[in-house]
């Protein structure tokens, strides 16, 4: 009993609070009339007297009293419309509609939510307490068992129905207030309590008959919001987010759960092509993306996981645009520069989405993270590609939403196998199952890339995900495989993929010549072979392998003049210079084979012969060639402790010898990066630091031996 009297408390207080700041509208208002009167007597004045027009404009209190007047009057009408209804939006078919067309606002705009919040607190309290009073009232008389399942779920559908019509009919008998929006707003709060708890609890009424009617509430608070105003819209809307909550747990009930928020979500953004406000997009993602985390420990939704993830992403997407088959083309190209192209929309209504999107493929790809590889990924994860793909297509904002979504993918695989610092395979009997859906997300991705390039101006973003999800899909698939040994079949695999890509840019470059879908074929190409080299080769031999590389790229930009793949020289040559730099701490080599010659010789011959073929394009030539001497510097260094520790190049051992090598080494170094630094475009900050560090290594190197010949160190004098 106490707690029921806990509830008829709520109920008294939101109904005080509620009268309290009606008849504080009501003193407002005859405050309002009374300066009303006083302003026409003031006109009449200033008509019957024009003489006095100078003693008014000097005299202070008659100024102030003027200009005063009007601010109380607009604070009180600000008091009592919070929220006017602005025309409705009209429908758009192309680019050149305005973006204040599509979202109207008010003649009169709201005032700061803070502010809002801080003169009508006692409203907002008031809805509050009326809307969890009838949740409450609702579960406590299932609890005691007061009432029959039915009689509870009609009382509390009563009651929501009933605070509905009382606020309506005070909304139109009296003057307008945000407290009768509080007690529509508890009305509906009521009601989705009511109908969720006949479904999740006691599974009294048919699901569809429950979640049509849960549609038709809150499209009916959506359109009562556009009168009433923010009160209703954030209690009634955004607050039913928290019904479940406070309905408790039933049966199955997580996917009813996520079906009611993607009802709730609807009506909140269809509301938003009304009246539209960031704090309630904001809510509508914080209410639909809350629930996928409270969920994700359930393991009984894991099927439908991303389905609800897609669903909601799609609604953000098509609501406010009414673009219901992802059909009306966004692009500001011409609009946009740079990187900016790729996350900013021109338009109002979905200036949130990008970044709302971006949110929704974390919660994917944490999700995959969180629970693995099952057979039903095929199903799962695939729509929310599908949606981007298509809608990336179209909306230019949104065209690498695509790419940032494969990559998170895949570091969530990667990252959903590795356990306590090493990286597990997939058990044998996932794997066949893992491969159908790599194979299913290759075709997704690459076909629809390749249609979006046939139609898009942005052919290059379009071309290069077509080209490389396939072998990053190879890639992850043979990562995750059992047995990495048996890499042959892998090599030949990704082999067959860089013949292809390699045949097909041979083609199209005699056809139509150069271009950037050869130039991405070439990557591809080479990418693929890297692949079968790395899957097959020992380290060493693998090393030697991508450094040829240097001369066949070197050979396709002078061959075919295709300057735009020149960075892709320089990652090819900044891996293996990385690699060969950080080999003692990296790898370990066998010492009776000479390896060192042909993997630090090796690659910095093909570094010099890629540099001859360059002489047409001078900076990269130059930049080659600074590659060159370094790889040299590292060559000398690597074939002096081969022979100093009779092949054993990571020896722990430092003598005299080596140490002046060194010293010349390092200095030679500082002042290679020195050079480079001088035809550096974008990195040479990073060569002038790194020209520093070398050259600080050779005197410290240098001071030690000296310090070491002037004290009599024995690794100095035993030499």
């Amino acid at each position: 009993m106490a707690f029921f009297g806990i509830i008829i408390l709520f109920i008294l207080l939101g109904a005080i609070f509620g009268w309290l700041a009606f008849f504080s509208n009501r003193k407002l208002s005859k405050q309002l009339d009374d300066v009303q009167k006083e302003l026409r007597q003031l006109r009449a004045s200033y008509t019957r007297e024009p003489h006095k027009e100078i003693q008014k404009a000097t005299n202070p209190a008659i100024q102030e009293n003027v200009t005063a007047k009007p601010d109380i009057k607009e604070n009180i009408r600000q008091e009592q419309s919070l929220w006017e209804r602005p025309p409705q939006p009209e429908k758009y078919d192309d680019d050149r509609v305005s973006p204040t067309s599509l979202a109207p606002v008010s003649p009169h705009p709201l005032p700061d939510w803070t502010d809002n919040l801080k003169n009508n607190w006692m409203v907002w309290l008031g809805g509050v307490c009326i809307g969890l009073s009838g949740v409450f009232l609702t579960k406590y008389s299932m609890e005691q068992g007061y009432l029959g399942p039915g009689a509870r779920i009609v009382a509390g559908i009563i009651l929501g129905l009933a605070l509905h019509a009382a606020a309506e009919w005070l909304r139109r008998n009296k003057e307008n207030h945000p407290s009768f929006a509080a007690l529509a707003a508890g009305g509906s709060i009521t009601l989705f309590a009511a109908l969720l708890t006949a479904l999740h609890l006691f599974k009294m009424l048919n699901p569809t008959l429950v979640f049509i009617l849960l549609a038709v509430v809150a499209l009916v608070t959506m359109a009562l919001a556009v009168f009433h105003g923010p009160v209703l819209a954030v209690i009634g809307i955004l607050g039913a987010y928290l019904v479940p909550l406070m309905v408790g747990e039933g049966p199955g009930g997580s996917i009813t759960v996520l079906l009611y928020a993607l009802i709730i979500s609807a009506s909140a953004l269809l509301l938003m092509r009304y009246v539209y406000r960031d704090w309630l997009w904001l809510g509508v993602l914080a209410g639909g993306l809350g629930w996928w985390l409270l969920t994700i420990g359930e393991n009984d939704i894991d099927a439908f996981r991303g389905i609800y993830l897609t669903l909601f992403a799609y609604l953000l997407i098509a609501i406010l645009s009414a673009d219901w088959l992802l059909q009306q083309t966004r692009n500001d190209l011409k609009q946009a520069r740079g990187i900016k192209k790729y996350y900013t929309a021109t338009n109002k209504l979905e200036n949130l989405l990008p970044v709302s999107l971006l949110l929704i493929i974390a919660a994917q790809c944490l999700s995959i993270a969180f629970h693995g590889f099952a057979d039903s990924a095929i199903f799962n994860w695939s729509p929310l590609v599908i949606l981007l793909l298509v809608a990336g297509g179209k909306r230019q904002y949104l065209s690498f939403h695509p790419w940032v979504l494969l990559i998170l993918t895949l570091a969530a695989w990667l990252l959903s196998q590795y356990d306590f610092g090493r990286l597990n395979p997939l058990n044998t009997g996932e794997l066949l199952s893992f491969y159908w859906y790599c194979a299913a997300s290759v075709i997704i991705y690459s076909f629809l890339s390749l249609y979006n390039a046939l139609r898009s101006d942005d052919k290059p973003l379009w071309v290069s995900l077509a080209i490389l999800t396939p072998l990053l899909f190879l890639t992850l698939a043979y990562v995750l495989s059992e047995n990495l040994e048996a890499s042959l079949n892998w090599s030949m695999t990704a082999a067959g993929f860089g013949a292809l890509y390699l045949s097909l840019a041979g083609i199209m470059m005699k056809k139509h010549g150069k271009g950037m879908v050869p130039a991405w074929l070439f990557i591809g190409g080479h990418l693929a072979y890297s692949l079968a080299v790395a899957m097959y080769l020992r380290e060493a031999s693998m090393t030697l392998a991508l450094a040829t590389q240097i001369v066949t790229l070197s050979w396709l930009i002078r061959k075919f003049d295709l300057p735009s793949i020149g960075w892709l020289l320089k990652v090819v040559v900044a891996v293996i210079i990385f690699r060969l730099t950080m080999n003692p701490w990296l790898l370990s080599y066998p010492t009776d084979i000479h390896w060192s010659l042909w993997t630090y010789g090796g690659s910095t011959l093909c570094c010099f012969i890629g540099g001859l073929q360059l002489g047409s394009r001078p900076e990269l030539q130059k930049w080659a060639f600074g590659a060159t001497v370094h790889l040299f510097a590292l060559t000398v260094w690597a074939e002096t402790r081969y022979w100093l520790y009779d092949g054993n190049v990571y020896s722990h051992e430092y003598e005299f010898v080596e140490a002046a090598i060194m010293l010349n080494i390092c200095w030679s170094l500082g002042l290679i990066y020195h050079y480079r630094e001088q035809f550096s475009v974008n990195i040479a900050k990073l060569y002038r630091v790194y020209s520093k560090i070398l050259i600080a290594f050779a005197l410290l190197n240098y001071t030690a031996i000296v310090l070491a010949t002037f004290t009599g160190e024995s690794w100095v004098w035993s030499n």
